[in-house]
């Protein structure tokens, strides 16, 4: 849980943002789940709610985006950044070191992870093709 607590306290999310909710560990890492939800039954190879923070202390796109409004450690690219981590996996940014939620024009995309001088994409690679693909339309749209 100390992992769970430093991932939180890095990425700058208040605690009291998560009150109220259930928040316990999987075999994967921790999960968030809402009261009602932790009361259906489960199995032991059952998990319910969103994979927040895996083992390794690396927080999930989903969560990331899912909570970006109380997010400080962010790094905001432009156009041609975002293309590049798109199709690159990475690009020169400075910023703070450690896990980072990347956004571009105020919209959350995901999981980053800097050592202060290079961003790199630490994302799925299904939401690497669909991120592309939906800035492929956003760009053909303003054409």
């Amino acid at each position: 849980m100390k992992r769970f607590w430093k991932t939180i306290d890095d990425l700058g999310i208040p605690r009291k943002v998560l009150d109220g909710l259930v928040i316990e560990g999987s075999r994967r890492g921790w999960r968030i789940s809402t009261p009602e939800l932790d009361k259906i039954p489960k199995t032991p190879n059952d998990s319910y709610g969103l994979l927040a923070v895996r083992e390794s202390g690396k927080p999930t796109s989903f969560f990331l985006r899912a909570f970006h409004k109380h997010i400080r450690r962010t790094v905001k690219v432009n156009l041609e950044e975002l293309e590049a981590l798109l199709s690159n996996g990475q690009v020169e940014k400075k910023s703070e070191s450690g896990w980072v939620l990347i956004t571009f024009d105020e919209i959350p995309i995901g999981c980053g992870y800097s050592n202060g001088k290079i961003l790199k994409l630490e994302m799925p690679k299904d939401d690497i093709k669909r991120m592309t693909a939906g800035l492929n339309n956003l760009l053909a749209s303003k054409k």
